[in-house]
């Protein structure tokens, strides 16, 4: 008589380490859902968050300089200088782009 071996521990441990590799995903994902950036006629709004929501609007007649980098592994980021101090505005597809364009706004209202 042979006695097989049970393949269940195995495929247990496959299923969760492919689950906790995901939790990070995911949680990044839901992070970068919930941010969205818009410009209207003399502003700048970035709203983030699903249950503790975080608002920044900027002012652009008070914006002094707007500066894009983008990596790999984090995307697009925008930094703007204004009077009263910096924010950053994150996930920004085509940051360089999206800053000559705010730039020529921000030279409009000024």
């Amino acid at each position: 008589m042979k006695i097989k071996k049970d393949a269940r521990p195995v495929l247990w441990s496959l299923a969760w380490s492919w689950i906790l590799f995901f939790i990070p995903t995911l949680l990044i994902w839901v992070k970068w859902n919930s941010v969205k950036t818009t410009v209207s006629g003399t502003s700048i709004t970035q709203k983030s968050g699903r249950v503790a929501k975080s608002y920044v609007n900027i002012d652009m007649s008070k914006v002094q300089n707007i500066t894009a980098t983008e990596s790999p592994f984090k995307g697009g980021t925008l930094t703007v200088h204004t009077t009263s101090g910096t924010e950053e505005l994150k996930y920004i597809k085509n940051p360089g782009e999206a800053a000559n364009t705010l730039r020529q706004l921000v030279n409009e209202i000024q």
